[in-house]
């Protein structure tokens, strides 16, 4: 340890324009970690691509090997293999290809056969087909299953318990099922699974329209599987309800709900937190939420636009807020856009990764293994684009609750990105007009007692502040300190530091005799653009 900061170290305080001076001399490249009630505030997507093959119809994602980390899998359809991405860390994928037969465009992933191992179920252009996993990642091909003749081109294929033995089953969304009148719409088959790898084909369910994408869940509430279709035609695309009966038979909902022109990707999640299942849908100008009213019944959301033509969308906690956020592909802006929910249903774009214009598959999945998904996406080209993930900024632990009924919470303004303007950290919720001090160091305390704990692991620096005036009321919890850490010191503490901070404050109204309230904590780490 050096003089100079053994000095800050003995000091109970040091003044806050010494802030930047005790950052850089903390700086040492530190090891990221997994967090209690960690949440992202700030995360940075580093793009890549690769090729998929002659085309990518749709990609699934699971540890296939057991190695630990996942495993990417892409249907490739014009050349009628299954391309797998075999993660091995930092040394990138490992590539390998599949022949289960002609045109697979719907995959799934799923024990089959209760061995512990991950199989594939493939949609053929009219088959069904098992592919067995040994458990190294190498697959054995049952024979296929072949759909009626009347069906054909697999749009979707999910593995759950539709008819409730705690077996995994098949159900198949269908673009193409013809009708006795010689025209043809969408159709819907469940495939009900033997607990061996084996699947008996329940009777085609004729969908109102010819599909484009299909989702599954018990939307109606019942604890039965129901579908959700995005259907129609290029003028005008609807989203249709198909309400399950637990014995591979579904009824059409009579209710469509427009999905507007050119439709694109659908996705279901419990967006606004109410524990139902609702929906979103893409097309030529907007990103449109379908909100769930517990029953089945669904009515506008917000409409946002993403970027026009969104092609594909996908669910998943970006931020480990314990909200589902969205993945949505623009064809225009030729990315894939991240957008946050709010926890209400309220989603904003807070990032964006370079993709192809027409990335169709898509897919939230953590192949990099820092503990939050990393969005990809597949073209009609064979191209795969992704962004690694990594987080930049978070919250993490605990605080304490104050006097004034508030938790006082870090927050952060910018990105700790070299060569940026600079970046400030916050703490907000404060009693106004009482001494603090910023706690600041290069590790986290041990966690196993949160709400009130020290987050941070000596040794640590100790900063002088005082939360502001907020609004001037003494009865309102609206002071806030701001730690400003300037583009120069960025540098200084150089790329790969993470520095880990925490508030306490003075807090007189406190009841348990310690007149002090802490905030949970944050860390930030200073990356290259």
């Amino acid at each position: 340890m050096s003089p100079l900061l053994a000095g800050i170290l003995r000091t109970s305080s040091t003044r806050m324009g010494l802030l930047p001076v005790a950052l850089a001399l903390l700086a040492a490249t530190s090891t990221g970690q997994t967090l209690p009630d960690e949440q992202a505030l700030v995360l940075h997507y580093l793009p890549a691509s690769m090729s998929g093959g002659a085309n990518v119809a749709d990609l699934v994602a699971g540890d296939i090997d057991h190695d630990g980390d996942l495993d990417l899998l892409s249907a490739d359809s014009s050349a009628s293999l299954i391309r797998i991405l075999l993660n091995q860390g930092a040394a990138g994928f490992m590539k390998l290809t599949l022949s289960p037969g002609a045109t697979p465009s719907a995959l799934a992933l799923g024990d089959l056969d209760a061995d512990g191992d991950l199989d594939l179920v493939v949609g053929l252009a009219s088959q069904l087909r098992v592919l067995r996993n040994d458990g190294l990642g190498n697959f054995t091909p049952a024979p296929p299953i072949a759909f009626p003749g009347s069906d054909s081109t697999p749009v979707a294929l999910v593995l759950q318990d539709a008819n409730g033995d705690g077996r995994l089953d098949a159900v198949v969304g269908l673009s193409y099922h013809s009708l006795p009148s010689g025209s043809y719409t969408g159709g819907l088959i469940v495939a009900f699974g033997d607990g061996e790898g084996g699947f008996a084909l329940q009777p085609t369910h004729a969908l109102p329209l010819p599909a484009h994408r299909l989702v599954v869940a018990d939307f109606n509430g019942d604890g039965q599987l129901d579908a959700a279709e995005l259907g129609g035609y290029v003028s005008a695309s609807v989203v249709n309800l198909a309400f399950g009966a637990g014995d591979g038979t579904f009824v059409n909902d009579p209710t469509g709900h427009s999905a507007g022109m050119y439709a694109g990707g659908l996705a279901r999640g419990d967006w606004d937190g109410d524990g139902d299942v609702d929906l979103a849908s893409g097309g030529k100008y907007y990103l449109s939420l379908l909100i769930n009213d517990g029953a089945g019944g669904f009515t506008a959301g917000q409409s946002l636009n993403p970027g026009y033509y969104v092609k594909g969308i996908a669910a998943g906690d970006l931020d480990r807020d314990g909200d589902l956020d969205l993945l949505a592909t623009s064809g225009s802006a030729a990315a894939m856009r991240l957008l946050t929910n709010d926890g209400s249903a309220q989603f904003k774009l807070t990032a964006t990764v370079p993709a192809s214009v027409q990335g169709y598959a898509v897919l939230l999945a953590d192949t990099n293994g820092d503990g939050y998904p990393d969005p990809w996406a597949g073209d009609v080209y064979g191209q795969l684009n992704h962004g690694d993930s990594q987080c930049l900024v978070a919250r993490y632990g605990a605080g304490k609750v104050n006097s004034l009924g508030s938790l006082p919470a870090m927050t952060a303004q910018g990105q700790p990105l070299l060569g940026s303007s600079g970046f400030v950290v916050q703490s907000a919720g404060q009693v106004i007009l009482q001494p603090a001090l910023v706690i600041a160091g290069l590790a986290p305390a041990s966690l196993p007692l949160l709400k009130g704990q020290l987050l941070v692991a000596q040794p640590w620096a100790l900063l002088s502040a005082a939360t502001s005036a907020g609004s001037g009321d003494p009865l309102v919890s609206d002071g806030s300190v701001s730690l400003p850490v300037s583009a120069a010191n960025l540098e200084l503490l150089g790329a790969g530091t993470r520095v880990f901070l925490q508030v306490w404050s003075a807090d007189p109204g406190q009841a348990d005799g310690t007149h002090a309230s802490l905030t949970d904590g944050l860390w930030f780490e200073v990356a290259q653009p």
